[in-house]
């Protein structure tokens, strides 16, 4: 299984992200089943010393593919 993990500040560049990495495996797709693509996000607290002193959102997504057999067993 391949798993990528992709990060962005904002979800249009980690959309970006993630159809270049969907396009990568499209070019090989004979060896891989179909990707499954999981998003999350996350409010980080941004800290200066023991202080809050605001909140950043981080976007990602991970994709992964389980890659085909090569031979079939009988």
């Amino acid at each position: 299984m391949e798993v990528w993990i992709l990060r962005g500040t904002d979800p249009e560049t980690l959309e970006e992200k993630i159809n270049k990495q969907l396009e990568e495996v499209e070019k090989v797709k004979s060896f891989f089943h179909t990707p499954t693509v999981q998003y999350q996000t996350a409010v980080v607290p941004q800290m200066r010393g023991d202080k809050v002193t605001g909140y950043k959102v981080e976007y990602s997504a991970m994709v992964a593919v389980e890659a085909k057999p090569l031979f079939r067993e009988a």
